[in-house]
């Protein structure tokens, strides 16, 4: 996330650069908020951990969704092409993710996209599995048990723009594969008077899944001078898929040679999240 906020703020700061390069016809700065809200199929508890059952969003909201809040660059370039960079994050404007496409464009209204984001998620509390499961060891202690994890992936749609004088409309109609990027966790237990002590460690794997994610952006350009235009925006996407996040278990019984190891692969479950942003841009035709 580092890396994406230098390439934002360069981009910002490059703007009467841009101004200047012929190959930029138009580019734009737009600074947003919004809320979003994930919806998971919880499934009921069997013998092994899913992780999917304690994800929430990584940040925390004050309504019934998360209040979240990011900027974003566009830049139209000759030859059909244009490019759209995106960071959002929590309200303490720290940042959590982002997404980069390129566009291409065979007339005004027809293109396509491909691109790759990366979400943020948050899983906490699931150290209850194993205080319900395992009544015969005293209450779980987990290394730690909060983990911020990304969902990665890449994306590709058929886009549809459209403009008529002051208004403008974009969507897209994402598709593509995704994954949970890999942590790693363990678990210290000790049976119920007993000396007995074990290690539980697991080990979650990238395992790419197929989502939908269509996405629309409107706006209005509102004040006009030179060749500089103030507007206001809504965009909105929601992703539809279905989801698991698999794992190797470890067992260490008594010393770390005594070990047992199994790959646990969990049903998929329904994973689907939406949001909402309105915000400002700034949009600056360097073709006059």
């Amino acid at each position: 996330m580092t890396r994406l906020l230098f390439v934002l703020l360069f981009s910002i700061s490059s703007l009467g650069v841009f101004s200047q390069n012929p190959f930029i016809v138009r580019y734009s700065f737009s600074g947003f908020f919004g809320q979003r809200d994930l919806k998971i199929e919880n499934l009921a508890a069997g013998q092994n951990l899913n992780f999917v059952n304690y994800m929430s969003f990584l940040d925390n909201g004050y309504v019934d969704g998360i209040l979240y809040m990011g900027f974003s660059t566009h830049l139209q370039l000759r030859n059909g092409l244009d490019v759209d960079f995106k960071v959002f994050s929590n309200d303490d404007i720290f940042p959590t993710g982002g997404k980069l496409s390129v566009q291409y464009y065979w007339n005004n209204i027809l293109g396509i996209s491909v691109g790759l984001f990366a979400n943020p998620f948050f899983t906490s509390d699931y150290e209850n599995f194993h205080n319900f499961m395992d009544a015969k060891f005293h209450s779980a202690q987990f290394y730690n048990t909060q983990k911020n994890i990304f969902d990665l992936g890449w994306k590709v749609a058929p886009v549809l723009n459209f403009e008529s004088g002051r208004f403008f409309a974009n969507m897209r109609f994402n598709f593509g594969l995704s994954g949970f990027v890999p942590f790693t966790n363990e678990i210290y237990q000790e049976m119920i008077n007993s000396n007995f002590r074990r290690i539980v460690r697991y080990e979650t794997k990238y395992n790419k899944q197929f989502f939908m994610f269509p996405e629309v952006r409107l706006g209005l350009d509102v004040v006009n001078w030179g060749n500089s235009t103030i507007g206001i925006q809504i965009q909105s996407n929601y992703l539809i898929s279905r989801r698991s996040l698999n794992y190797t278990r470890i067992t260490y019984n008594w010393i770390h040679e005594n070990q047992v190891v199994e790959e646990i692969s969990d049903p998929r479950q329904w994973f689907n999240f939406w949001n909402i942003d309105f915000g400002l841009f700034l949009k600056v035709n360097s073709s006059r």
